[in-house]
C-alpha cells in the first residue's frame, strides 16, 4: 500500500516535470534559442530516469508476486478448518463475489442468505466429510421455502452422492463441491486451498 502511494506521488511529479520540460522546449523553439537541442536531450534523459523510477516503484508494489501467479497465500488445507473458520472463509468469498451475506440457521445448523441484484439464495455448508448430503439438500429445500429464495446452494468439501445430486438438480439447488470451491477461492480471494 505504501509503495502504491509512492508510485502515485512519483507519477504526479513526473507528469508535472514532463509538462514543464515540454513548455521549456516550446519556449526554446519559438525564441530560436541555440540551446534547443541540449534542452531536448536533457528532457529526454531526465524523462527516462523518471520512467525507470516509476517502473521500480511499480515492480516493488507487486510484493514479490510473479505475474499470473495466483498463489499469494500459502497452500491452506480445508481439513484444518473448524466450522466457524469455514463459515468465515465463505463469508469472505461470497462478499468478494458481490453478494450481501446474512447469517441465519435452520434446525440449529448455520446457513446464509445471499442477496445480489434482486436474487435471494439460501446457502448451507459443510466442512466435514460426513455423508449427510441428502439431509442437507432437504434442509436447503426447506430454507428456500421458508425464506422465499429463488434458489439454494450447497457448499461442501466431501463427495456428493448421486441421489443428492439428482435431488439438488430437480430442486433448483446449485452444488459447490471441493474443486469448484477451490476455483472460486483462487478467482475471488487469490488464495490456494486443498
Amino acid at each position: 500500500m505504501e509503495n502504491n502511494k509512492k508510485f502515485q506521488a512519483a507519477s504526479f511529479f513526473s507528469y508535472i516535470f514532463w509538462l514543464l520540460t515540454f513548455c521549456y522546449l516550446i519556449f526554446l523553439w519559438f525564441t530560436d534559442n541555440p540551446n534547443f537541442m541540449s534542452g531536448l536531450l536533457y528532457g529526454i534523459s531526465f524523462s527516462a530516469i523518471i520512467g525507470l523510477i516509476l517502473v521500480i516503484f511499480k515492480i516493488s508494489d507487486l510484493n514479490g508476486q510473479k505475474i499470473g501467479d495466483v498463489d499469494i497465500k500459502k497452500n491452506q488445507k480445508f481439513s484444518n478448518l473448524e466450522m466457524e473458520s469455514f463459515e468465515n472463509l465463505l463469508i469472505r468469498l461470497f462478499g468478494a463475489m458481490g453478494y450481501i451475506v446474512e447469517c441465519t440457521d435452520i434446525e440449529n445448523i448455520k446457513a446464509f442468505i445471499l442477496y445480489k441484484n434482486r436474487t435471494k439464495a439460501f446457502v448451507m455448508f459443510d466442512c466435514s466429510n460426513s455423508q449427510d448430503d441428502l439431509k442437507f439438500i432437504n434442509q436447503i429445500k426447506t430454507g428456500i421455502k421458508e425464506n422465499v429464495c429463488q434458489k439454494g446452494i450447497y457448499v461442501c468439501i466431501s463427495r456428493i452422492s448421486k441421489k443428492a445430486l439428482e435431488k439438488a438438480k430437480t430442486s433448483n439447488i446449485d452444488i459447490v463441491d471441493r474443486s469448484y470451491l477451490q476455483e472460486l477461492i483462487i478467482s475471488y480471494l487469490r488464495e490456494k486451498w486443498s
